[in-house]
């Protein structure tokens, strides 16, 4: 990956929390730009213009609705190489018209072009994909989020020999049950936790370290 493309996947990650909210236009064609213009209004998105192949990568698009003729042909090589190479997981690439790069895009970011590309059809798209985004990134949170706790656990575990349940609740603002679960993982995951007479209170046996089921 070069350099240009590795400043724009950074600059993408920093901007992780607009993500879902922007479509990006590759167009100079004014009545294509009301249309989008209208149709992402509708459903409380953004619309970026075009200046350059890194705006598919940093900006955090969910759609780009492409002239094709917009992109060089050098560029059109660029971006399909850096389309190959990472994963921009909800972006969808909408080609106005035919193009003989449309081969070289990743068939996972196209998205078939209607004969008529109208108000209704993109207002349509653009709700499609933008729940379809919030889905998946709903997902991602929640696992990120239990990895989070996950580690917090073992930290504990880990260095003060002991965890209550109640301490992960309060620190995370979670349930004493969705506690019991990553214990449960934890434990599935290998890490021998043991319950102590006092409820609610777990520990590791004694001399025991995180690392032991990998490394021991």
């Amino acid at each position: 990956m070069d350099k240009e493309c590795s400043a724009a996947v950074e600059e993408r990650r920093e901007h992780k929390s607009g993500f879902g909210g922007v479509v990006l236009l590759v167009s100079n064609d004014d009545e294509l730009r009301d249309v989008v213009m209208e149709a992402a209004a509708r459903n409380n998105v953004g619309v970026c213009d075009y200046t350059h192949i890194s705006n598919f990568i940093a900006i955090g698009c969910f759609l780009a609705v492409v002239d094709p003729r917009m992109i060089s042909p050098g560029d059109w090589a660029n971006l399909c190489e850096w389309l190959r190479e990472i994963n921009l997981y909800g972006l969808k690439i909408l080609l106005v018209r035919p193009s003989v790069h449309s081969a070289q895009i990743p068939k996972r970011y196209l998205l078939g072009a209607p004969e008529i590309l109208d108000y209704e059809i993109l207002k349509f798209l653009i709700l499609r994909l933008r729940r379809a985004l919030q889905g998946r990134l709903a997902v991602q949170d929640k696992k990120e989020r239990q990895i989070r706790r996950l580690m917090y656990i073992l930290y504990r575990l880990d260095t003060t020999s002991r965890i209550r349940v109640r301490d992960v609740v309060e620190e995370f603002s979670v349930t004493p049950r969705t506690v019991q679960r990553d214990l449960e993982a934890l434990s599935m995951a290998g890490y021998v936790i043991l319950e102590t007479e006092e409820q609610g209170v777990y520990r590791f046996p004694e001399d025991y370290k995180v690392y032991e089921p990998y490394y021991g």
